[in-house]
C-alpha cells in the first residue's frame, strides 16, 4: 500500500518513520477508514488538556528560572538551564516515538531557558523589554520562515525520525 506522493507506507513502519493512520487504516480496514494522527508521531495530539499543560509547564518554567537565578550565580544557573535543555533535547531527538515524559521534560526546559535567555538580555545586558519583545519576535518570525522555506509546512505532525536523525516537515 503506498501513502500518496510517498513511498509505501509498509516500508515507512519498517524504516522506523512515519505514514499517516489514515493511509495505514485503510489498508486494514477499507477506504473508509479515518484517523488523525500521525503512526509513530514523536509529538501529542493537540487538545484541550494539551494547551492546559502547556500554559503550567510554561509558568513551571518561569518560576524555576526565577527560582535557579535568585537562588544560584546567575551563571551558573544559565549552565545549569543550557545543560538541562540540551540534555532533554538529546532525549527527544533520540526517542524513537512519542514517550510524554520526554516530550513535556524538553518543553519544560525550553520554558526554563528561555526565561533564563531574555531575563540575560533584559537585566544581564539592560536592554529595555520593548526591544528585546521585538528582537525574539523576529529571531522567531526569521525561524518560522526558515522552517517553512525548507520543510513547506509548518506542521507539528510531520515530525518524524529517519535514519536515527531529527527531521520535521518529512514523510518516507
Amino acid at each position: 500500500m503506498s501513502v500518496p506522493g510517498n513511498v509505501p507506507a509498509s516500508d515507512c513502519v519498517a524504516r522506523g518513520t512515519v505514514a499517516t493512520v489514515p493511509a495505514l487504516m485503510s489498508a486494514e480496514r477499507g477506504a473508509g477508514a479515518l484517523a488523525t494522527r500521525p503512526a509513530l508521531s514523536k509529538v501529542p495530539e493537540v487538545t484541550a488538556w494539551f494547551w492546559a499543560v502547556k500554559v503550567l509547564s510554561t509558568g513551571m518554567g518561569e518560576t524555576a528560572s526565577d527560582f535557579l537565578l535568585h537562588t544560584l550565580e546567575p551563571e551558573v544557573a544559565l549552565a545549569l538551564g543550557g545543560a538541562g535543555l540540551a540534555a532533554s533535547l538529546a532525549l527527544q531527538f533520540r526517542a524513537p516515538r512519542y514517550v510524554p515524559w520526554i516530550y513535556w521534560l524538553a518543553v519544560v526546559m525550553v520554558s526554563v531557558f528561555g526565561t533564563m535567555a531574555a531575563d540575560a538580555v533584559h537585566v544581564g545586558l539592560g536592554v529595555p523589554y520593548a526591544a528585546s519583545t521585538v528582537v525574539f519576535l523576529l529571531a522567531l518570525a526569521g525561524c518560522f520562515f526558515l522552517w517553512q522555506r525548507r520543510e513547506k509546512t509548518l506542521s507539528i505532525h510531520s515530525v518524524i525520525t529517519r535514519g536515527g536523525k531529527f527531521s520535521i516537515g518529512r514523510r518516507c
